[in-house]
């Protein structure tokens, strides 16, 4: 037992284990020797410079009863301490629940929401909380955040604790008002409960300086990095509801009530996002599949025989129907295939392309719904798209599959381009089709031979396949960009670049160019994205005081 602590408190109380120290008061784990009941017992001195922040505490604690606030059970005074007798809250403070592992956004929020839900009621009753912050909310047994610690607190009907000059809470957490050592409101508690909410988003206060000394300069000040500019990648509704709650004029800030309200509109509308790209990528894959293998098996079926086109129909259709069921069956049947036709020319290029398609499918293997994937590439290049296909990769979240399915179209484009003679890549085509030179070729090595001397004086086509391929990689960046200007700058650095690796490095700039030019062009359309403003130009203006158009 401590110097000064009794084994058992306003006797009933029976006190165990530390819990926590501050600077004048330590909380115990304790036992209700009359219940059995465990609790938290906050010891203060008996001090006469003290007893007026107990009485606000107690006083403020009696007016409160809300699920996420921890609740005064009890209270008295001994010869030399006071004792508070709260509920015991088992779990972590947030700060540490939060320091050993970074929280989710939709986390962070909803604990956020319920602060700010503990907030609204002390507001309500006048009572302003005056040092949110992680230590003083307790995650509890169900995960819920409690709000706890109203010894700070300032009731706004209790004169005597509203005092301009005297500076309480935490530093890191105060409101610009609080740190120039102003009257604080109900304002004051939204801003630190934004704070919290920023550092938990970030990984990072918004507030803390490189001293103590430039911290409360940075608090006094309102200096806060907006936090878009942190999280680019954070529903902008969600971002704004916070910079809004951090806005350096109290009047300018949203209630605890109205901020809880845009908290959990952000939330909701950013889940309702979520599962709309679930939804459509549940549609989207499949529908890839389908419409890549019946391509595939078309090409195909017109290169094995002399079929009409409603029985090619019926054989594509057939193999796209299958690739909606059994995709990994489709993509076998439809490469075997292709081997076929490329040995009715060559054995040796049969041979080659089985090697390569098997490649293919074995490393997609774990991806059934993108073994088609990569046909799209060949279907963009086709109508001079194949830049805009490499940027819509950027879509696939994962980055081993979005590598895969680029790799792979690139070399389906490539060898497509090579067999063929067509030009889909950036610049022209070889000098014979592979077809031709292969024609007859039956040894493997002799194929790479002569598609070696075919390519010595066509380097051009493996620099646009390279330059596509980084450009690929790079389009995520773009498109993670903030909407407006950053994004348009984004799309236009990225058009430039595709477009420059095509006028520089190619024998015919004008047909590199061309080759480019649609794709950027529907790129930075998008960035721009001029249908919204063209749909708020017909708009009519509202007035500023009533209601509806002017």
């Amino acid at each position: 037992m401590g110097p000064g602590r009794p084994d058992i408190a306003l006797g009933r109380y029976r006190l165990g284990r530390l819990l926590g120290r501050g600077a004048t008061s330590a909380v115990y784990v304790a036992e209700d020797i009359h219940s059995g009941r465990t609790v938290a017992v906050k010891t203060i001195p008996a001090s006469p410079d003290l007893l007026s922040r107990i009485e606000v505490e107690i006083r403020a604690a009696q007016r409160l009863e809300h699920p996420n606030i921890v609740r005064l059970l009890d209270w008295g005074r001994g010869s030399e301490l006071v004792y508070l007798v709260w509920e015991l809250v088992d779990g972590p403070s947030l700060g540490k629940a939060c320091s050993e592992r970074r929280p989710t956004t939709g986390w962070a929020t909803q604990r956020i929401m319920e602060v700010l839900a503990a907030l609204e009621h002390a507001h309500s009753r006048d009572i302003v909380h005056r040092d949110v912050k992680p230590e003083n909310i307790l995650i509890d047994a169900n995960g819920h955040a409690r709000l706890a610690d109203f010894g700070v607190a300032r009731l706004t009907d209790h004169a005597t604790m509203t005092s301009v000059g005297s500076l309480v809470g935490t530093i890191a957490y105060m409101s610009p008002e609080q740190a120039r050592a102003l009257t604080v409101g109900p304002p004051s508690d939204v801003y630190s409960a934004c704070v919290v909410l920023y550092e938990l988003l970030a990984g990072v206060n918004p507030l803390a300086g490189a001293s103590t000394a430039d911290t409360a300069r940075r608090a006094a000040m309102g200096d806060i990095t907006p936090l878009q500019d942190v999280r680019a990648d954070l529903p902008h509704s969600l971002a704004d509801a916070v910079t809004r709650g951090l806005a350096r004029n109290p009047d300018d800030r949203p209630t605890a009530r109205e901020l809880r309200h845009d908290l959990d509109a952000a939330i909701n509308g950013a889940r309702e996002h979520v599962q709309r790209q679930q939804r459509l990528r549940r549609v989207r894959d499949p529908a890839i599949s389908l419409v890549a293998t019946g391509l595939a098996a078309a090409a195909v079926l017109c290169g094995l025989s002399n079929l009409h086109a409603g029985e090619i129909a019926i054989g594509a259709s057939a193999a796209g129907a299958t690739a909606l069921r059994w995709p990994r069956l489709a993509a076998i049947v439809v490469a075997l295939a292709t081997v076929l036709l490329v040995g009715r020319t060559s054995i040796g290029a049969a041979i080659l392309a089985a090697i390569g398609l098997s490649a293919m499918i074995a490393t997609g293997w774990q991806w059934p719904r993108r073994l088609g994937a990569p046909l799209v590439a060949v279907a963009a290049g086709w109508v001079g798209l194949l830049p805009l296909a490499c940027m819509l990769s950027a879509g696939i979240k994962s980055t081993r599959e979005r590598v895969w399915a680029i790799v792979c179209g690139l070399a389906l484009t490539f060898s497509w381009e090579l067999w063929t003679g067509r030009p889909l890549l950036l610049g022209p085509a070889a000098s014979r089709p592979a077809s031709e030179v292969l024609a007859g070729v039956r040894d493997p090595a002799a194929a790479i031979h002569r598609v070696q001397v075919l390519l010595s004086g066509s380097w051009w086509i493996v620099w646009g396949a390279a330059g596509l391929l980084v450009a690929a990689l790079a389009a995520p960046l773009v498109l993670r960009a903030r909407p407006g200007t950053q994004r348009v700058l984004a799309c236009l650095g990225w058009a430039v670049a595709v477009g420059g690796i095509a006028v520089v490095g190619l024998p015919d700039p004008a047909v590199g160019l061309a080759a480019v030019a649609p794709s950027a062009i529907l790129i930075v359309v998008w960035a721009v994205r001029p249908w919204r403003t063209l749909s708020r130009i017909g708009a009519e203006p509202r007035s500023a005081t009533l209601r509806g158009p002017i």
